[in-house]
């Protein structure tokens, strides 16, 4: 008898903190964090904790045409999550600094798969998308397959997937005047929208308000 079975990969958490100053670290702690996004998320399974400062404080993230380093898999997906503790659970905010770029690129050649955005903490949001002046999609996933997104806010941001699965969008908030659109999905299956409001209304630029 042949017994196949698929097992999880146990990857490693990471920290990863804007605040400091050393960004040649290892970022297994919040002592040794790394300042740099793409250093950290090698293998499926990794979970990498973003601080958002001390707790009523944030910490903003400049970003743009940044893509995930590796994708994750159905059962290790890999996750950026907010910091829990009060030192590091203030609102994270990733800041386009105004320029027409995506925040996260995913498609083309460079699709990610199996990937977590979580800004949950103690049931509110503290993950911010603000500042892109992209009029496309700021987070450009066309393709992708698991891509998760919860308590986040989405100030003029805007989410594209086009032919992708198993996409989850929950306790978000999204507001886009700089596009015509607030998400758009088409081609996909298993997408799961749920207790989320979308604002997006740009006038004579773009379709009418959503």
């Amino acid at each position: 008898i042949l017994l196949l079975s698929v097992q999880a990969v146990w990857g490693a958490d990471y920290y990863v903190d804007y605040s400091l100053t050393n960004s040649t670290c290892d970022a297994t702690n919040w002592v040794t964090a790394h300042t740099n996004l793409s250093w950290v998320g090698r293998q499926a399974g990794d979970t990498i904790y973003i601080s958002g400062g001390p707790s009523g404080s944030s910490q903003s993230y400049p970003l743009a045409s940044w893509t995930p380093y590796i994708s994750g898999t159905s059962n290790s997906p890999i996750s950026y999550v907010v910091g829990q503790d009060s030192a590091h659970n203030g609102t994270v905010i990733f800041d386009g600094q105004g320029n027409s770029h995506e925040m996260v690129m995913n498609h083309g050649d460079r699709v990610r798969n199996w990937i977590t955005f979580d800004g949950n903490v103690n049931g509110e949001n503290h993950m911010v998308v603000s500042n892109y002046s992209n009029w496309g999609a700021t987070i450009n996933s066309d393709g992708s397959v698991g891509q998760v997104f919860r308590h986040m806010n989405f100030h003029n941001a805007s989410y594209r997937n086009l032919g992708g699965s198993f996409i989850e969008i929950g306790w978000c908030w999204m507001s886009a005047t700089n596009a015509d659109h607030c998400m758009f999905v088409g081609g996909s299956d298993h997408v799961f929208v749920h207790h989320s409001t979308f604002l997006a209304s740009r006038g004579s630029g773009g379709l009418g308000d959503d």
